[in-house]
């Protein structure tokens, strides 16, 4: 339901699109579920994931997703070397927030929540944050095993791995 939702579907079935331009190229990609505006646009052949509010899985292109707040693991367009294009190829990772995993480019199973929180992930995989802010920017695959609990935790960790903070209080 709504404007170009669901609009290039070829054979994908047991898709839910409730949005202007939510799960807009969808050709193939079965039991995908999107709430709002532009949710799950680029999304073609991806299974089984779900996104709720503005932008929500926005680039998303794998399978297993959930994205829950505006923007939430919504991907960026980036130009590169040898090519250009959207980028979000991770999957199974679920984000809860405004802009949580927003800039994801094949972080994998990573579980955020809070505002901001892994916004400029850059391969890293297997995070859990929770937490304004938190985790801000990891921007390598070096960046993985981490737990980052409490607003701004572990903002700036670019590259560390097994690591655990928990912020408790100021």
């Amino acid at each position: 339901i709504g404007f170009l939702a669901l609009c290039n579907n070829q054979s994908g079935s047991n898709n839910i699109a409730f949005g202007i331009k939510a799960l807009r190229y969808n050709t193939s990609g079965t039991n995908n579920t999107a709430f709002g505006k532009c949710a799950l646009y680029r999304n073609n052949t991806g299974v089984n994931n779900f996104a709720a509010g503005i932008c929500s899985g926005f680039a998303i292109t794998c399978s297993n997703n959930i994205a829950i707040g505006a923007y939430s693991n919504k991907g960026f367009l980036y130009t590169g070397y040898y090519s250009s294009g959207w980028c979000n190829f991770g999957v199974h990772n679920i984000s809860f927030g405004y802009s949580a995993l927003c800039r994801n480019c094949n972080g994998n199973y990573n579980i955020v929540i809070g505002r901001n929180a892994l916004r400029n992930n850059l391969g890293a995989s297997h995070n859990i944050t929770m937490g304004l802010c938190s985790l801000f920017c990891s921007s390598s695959n070096c960046a993985r095993h981490n737990v980052a609990l409490g607003s701004t935790t572990m903002s700036y960790n670019y590259a560390g791995g097994y690591n655990t903070a928990i912020v408790t209080g100021k």
